[in-house]
């Protein structure tokens, strides 16, 4: 929990600084980018956060990688204060944080829309309305295709799953029959 709360105390700070929308948009793009480069360089992962390393050498490697990535200034002047705070683990739950906050702010929420087949304009018309007027905020919608799917549609909405899929209407529909035989 105390990870939570410092997490979400350094995005408040950092969304604090970006008051203008499209210095947040820049910023939260390249806190993004940032995390992206750790998921997928192992070695970069390794220097930003173990402890290990040198303050110095681990100050410089990164800022000389940040300056590659050729993020604005208050998005390299705060990894490196993450940095130089012992705060670089808190990274991940910090860009997520200042993310949701940003999609506060701007009354946005991203919601995932998995099918087993590609679903019409009509449907996904249809799917942005109702979660709309559910939450009054703007939709945007993130759609995948899972052929395991057999049919229908499952909808994640942060930590809240919609399952319409046809496997988990079965698997209702065995339920309330054991339940009637019984």
């Amino acid at each position: 929990m105390k990870h939570k709360n410092l997490a979400q105390r350094y995005a408040k700070a950092l969304l604090s600084l970006t008051e203008d929308a499209s210095k947040s948009t820049k910023v939260a793009e390249e806190l993004l980018a940032l995390r992206e480069l750790l998921e997928s360089n192992e070695e970069f992962k390794t220097v930003f956060t173990v402890p290990g390393f040198e303050h110095n050498q681990r100050h410089q490697t990164v800022k000389l990688v940040l300056e590659k990535l050729g993020v604005e200034t208050l998005t390299k002047n705060f990894v490196l204060l993450l940095l130089d705070k012992k705060r670089a683990q808190l990274f991940q739950s910090i860009q997520e944080t200042f993310q949701q906050l940003l999609n506060e702010k701007r009354k946005q929420l991203h919601i995932r829309v998995v099918s087993a087949k590609e679903l019409s304009e009509d449907y996904l018309k249809q799917l942005e309305e109702h979660f709309h007027k559910k939450t009054q905020q703007d939709i945007i919608m993130h759609k995948e295709i899972d052929p395991a799917l057999i049919g229908g549609v499952k909808v994640w909405v942060g930590n809240t799953v919609y399952d319409g899929s046809v496997e988990n209407r079965l698997a209702q529909l065995k339920e309330n029959l054991v339940q009637q035989l019984a």
